[in-house]
């Protein structure tokens, strides 16, 4: 076997022509509205999107007629879908109540008599009931003060109250947990109890999803809109019977303290920019398979809840439930936005659930690279941030639209360049600098003096010296194009008030360039500018590592800035060669000319010199190839143009030698393998030290998986390994007592570390490690027979769980392009089916690809 990036793509055609008349069922989206009050004409376009689900509100005295017709209409458009009712109580219930009475009492007196109002086939339309609403009772972990009682309160009340919701002939609907909680999540253990009964019923739990931060940003939201993933993910580790009970969000929209004047979309925004925001939202939700969908509050109460009510976008909100009948319009207003980061921008609203496929080249008029699908983000706009673009180079872009129809031409083509980054160390963006990025490790601090820059040649904006990120910590600054960069590291001391207080080092792709360093003397003063500048090249895979270094009391960094230098000419050779005579090593720095894009490092011993190292991309270099004796070392800089002259000799003289093995190429047995093959890796390991690995001694090998603990490892090989020798070793044990990894579908990480305990000293510590990505592939899908039924085509196929698949359609055969039909597919289970609808007359030729 080779280990390998994924490289496996699955692919099945099918040909069908139909010809027919649309009929719409279910919508493909997963958003609805909770209809309070009065049946709307709003209310009644909605219910006209036939959406998934629909709530309605029911007073304690009974059903309004407006939630009856609702409840009618709905059922006669959409039999399959589901109503949830909640019945309004001013009741509260808490810790001092007995949770078995306040059970039965809320039965008696709230859900019964709104029942009871209500003839029997307007009954039998009701699918989920819900209890008391968020704050009625004691809820999972609130109050604070008793959070572990709450959670049990709340699971006594929803195991006395589910069995009278099932006698009535619903299914229940539990928790109504508002937005933001539930926190610690292993207080849900208290409430596992009563969704085990509720699941067995049939029946769901619910939270309130809102969007408190108004963003589409999945790291932000998953605390708010999308907190319910964390409580699935809690489920798979601790209690996995649970990871497919069915969820209702019921509340959701954009909420941010709960007062109907202010907090509602209404206040915080624009029509489209809650359109977009929703459509985001709908297609994260469309990722998991337990969430049934998401009732909107509120839509018939624009006097109670005026900044929510969701009148004014209800004919938008009909057209977008509907399924399409076309693909979606062309994205227009396209734009490429440079700030460091090249940001994409766009201008639609979508009309049905829409994601936009993003393009690139590098040259205009394409071809184009999908490198983004399914792309959602943006409240103002549809955004979208190219972190894989290498900064100072230029790319061209066009973008286009996807629903469940298929695939919009592409919109009019952009160019960018990403500038090399300026980064603000621990702050926000100001003028050229983004806010703190791309860092490891490290604590805040900002001051409020003013800085004083004078001197400095081209300073960052006072914000930036007035934020400061401190302690040991690293930056790697990912996606340079190849070339040569300035790296300017601006600082400040803004805490101590003396010089010899702070010391530190910094390191640059492992050179060290500053050695206890001391901002105040630099400076020369509390509270002024200092700006220090090297040359540096990024590493093979484009990043510019920044290591600050703790000496003494922090160290710290307030701005960094890197900045192209012209390579258009050959370099001057390296100045300031040092070398360090280390433990069987000679350690190697020198300071970059300006334009260099690689090192050689050249050595003599008792003759001509010799190239012992090439495609150095550090100011440094460390050799452990050393014997006991004289060493003389240049280094040459090189570019595209050339290579540079030696730099000054230097000598150095060994006083030892000792071995350094590293791992070279990592392969297994057997070579090619699929999910459940027991699989024995092998490495190969040379010793490029000075001296044999001491015999006797085990050249031990641990063999881990995606950074987890060893899955097997090679202890059996004691014998000396000359200095320059190579072996290849196979794995002969491991921590279960077998040497192989039992393989799973997936993409993977095989990490290899040989001298894995450190059983020998080594010339070079820091180089035991390899890591090699590969794909474990699963069979490709099997396409059952497509049906045809009210001029749909209904796509099937045998799928894997966890696999994600993609279906496409061109209408004429010999053509070479493909067009996509809504989003991928995750999947479930042992299968996968997808409706497809083309246009009266068209003949359509379809395909599944399976993408991992």
């Amino acid at each position: 076997m080779s280990l390998r990036k994924p490289n496996f793509r699955a692919l099945v055609m099918i040909v069908c022509c139909v010809v027919g008349l649309h009929a719409h069922g279910q919508s493909f989206s997963k958003l609805s509205a909770h209809l309070i009050n009065a049946y709307t004409v709003g209310s009644s376009n909605i219910v006209s999107g036939k959406p998934r689900l629909l709530k309605v509100l029911a007073l304690d005295s009974g059903f309004p007629s407006g939630m009856l017709q609702a409840m009618r209409d709905y059922k006669v458009k959409v039999p399959n879908g589901k109503i949830i009712v909640r019945v309004y109580s001013p009741k509260m219930y808490s810790m001092t109540d007995d949770a078995t009475t306040s059970a039965n009492d809320f039965w008696n007196t709230i859900i019964q008599p709104a029942l009871n109002s209500i003839g029997a086939s307007d009954r039998t339309l009701i699918d989920y009931m819900e209890g008391p609403n968020e704050g009625q009772t004691p809820t999972i972990g609130y109050p604070f003060d008793q959070q572990v009682q709450a959670s049990q309160w709340i699971n006594q009340f929803w195991t006395n109250l589910t069995p009278k919701v099932v006698s009535a002939g619903m299914k229940p609907c539990i928790g109504s947990i508002s937005v933001g909680n539930i926190d610690p999540f292993s207080l849900l253990s208290n409430f596992v109890p009563a969704l085990r009964q509720a699941k067995a019923a049939g029946g769901a739990w619910s939270y309130h999803a809102y969007t408190v931060q108004y963003s589409t940003d999945v790291a932000a939201e998953i605390w708010w809109s999308l907190r319910y993933r964390q409580f699935y993910t809690y489920f798979a580790q601790n209690f996995p019977d649970l990871n497919d009970m069915p969820l209702i969000l019921t509340e959701g929209g954009v909420d941010q303290s709960g007062d109907p004047l202010t907090s509602g979309w209404q206040a915080r925004g624009t029509a489209a920019q809650y359109e977009r925001w929703l459509n985001w939202f709908d297609y994260q939700m469309r990722q998991d398979p337990y969430l049934l969908g998401c009732t909107l509050f509120e839509n018939g109460d624009p006097s109670g809840w005026p900044s929510f009510e969701l009148e004014p976008i209800t004919g938008w909100f009909r057209g977008y439930l509907l399924d399409p009948t076309s693909v979606p319009q062309v994205p227009s207003g396209l734009t490429a936005n440079v700030a460091n980061l090249l940001r994409l921008s766009w201008t639609n609203t979508p009309v049905n659930p829409t994601t936009y496929n993003i393009k690139r080249s590098t040259v205009s008029g394409g071809p184009y690279t999908v490198i983004a699908r399914n792309v959602a983000e943006g409240v103002n706009a549809g955004t979208f941030t190219d972190t894989t673009a290498l900064g100072g180079a230029t790319y061209y872009y066009v973008v286009s639209a996807l629903n469940n129809f298929g695939e919009s031409d592409d919109s009019v083509e952009v160019s960018g360049s990403a500038a090399p980054p300026k980064i603000n160390c621990s702050g926000g963006a100001v003028g050229a600098f983004t806010d703190d990025t791309f860092f490891n490790g490290g604590l805040t601090f900002t001051a409020t003096n003013n800085i004083n820059t004078n001197g400095i040649v081209n300073p960052a904006p006072m914000a930036v010296y007035q934020t400061q990120r401190y302690q040991s910590m690293t930056y790697t600054i990912p996606n340079l194009a190849p070339g040569s960069y300035k790296v300017r590291l601006h600082f400040a001391e803004v805490y101590f008030t003396s010089a010899g207080q702070r010391l530190f080092d910094v390191k640059i792709n492992g050179a060290k360039v500053l050695s206890s360093f001391d901002m105040f003397a630099a400076a020369g003063a509390q509270f002024k500018a200092n700006v220090q500048e090297f040359n540096a090249i990024p590493d093979p895979n484009g990043r510019i590592t920044i290591d600050f270094i703790t000496v003494l009391n922090n160290a710290a960094c307030n701005g960094i800035e890197i900045v192209a230098n012209a390579t258009n000419a050959i370099p001057n050779p390296p100045t300031g060669l040092s070398t360090a005579v280390g433990s069987g090593n000679i350690s190697l720095n020198w300071k970059a000319p300006s334009g260099a894009t690689q090192f050689i490092v050249k050595r003599l011993n008792g003759g001509p010199y010799s190239v012992i190292a090439t495609n150095v991309f550090a100011s440094g270099y460390i050799d452990t190839s050393v014997a006991p004796g004289a060493y003389y070392y240049v280094v040459s800089a090189a570019n595209g143009a050339g290579e540079s002259a030696n730099s000054a000799q230097v000598p150095a003289a060994a006083t030892n030698a000792l071995p350094d093995v590293v791992i070279t190429a990592v392969s297994s047995i057997p070579a090619a393998f699929g999910p459940g093959t027991n699989v024995v890796f092998r490495a190969t390991v040379k010793n490029q030290g000075g001296a044999a690995t001491p015999p006797g001694v085990t050249l031990g090998i641990g063999f881990s998986i995606d950074s987890g603990g060893a899955v097997t490892w090679s202890s059996g090989y004691s014998e000396s390994l000359g200095a320059g020798a190579t072996i290849a070793l196979n794995a002969d044990g491991g921590p279960n007592g077998v040497n192989y990894w039992s393989a799973t579908a997936g993409a993977h990480q095989v990490i290899a570390n040989v001298d894995d305990i450190n059983r020998f000293a080594e010339g070079n510590e820091n180089n035991n490690i390899l890591s090699v990505p590969f794909n474990v592939p699963v069979a490709a899908p099997v396409l059952l027979t497509p049906n045809i039924a009210n001029a749909n085509v209904i796509l099937s196929w045998a799928s894997y769980a966890g696999k994600t698949y993609r279906a496409q359609y061109k209408t004429n055969l010999n053509s070479s392009s493909w067009r996509e039909i809504g989003l991928d597919f995750r999947g479930t289970g042992s299968s996968l089916s997808f409706t497809n609808l083309p246009t009266a007359d068209q003949q359509r030729f379809y395909r599944v690809l399976q993408l991992d």
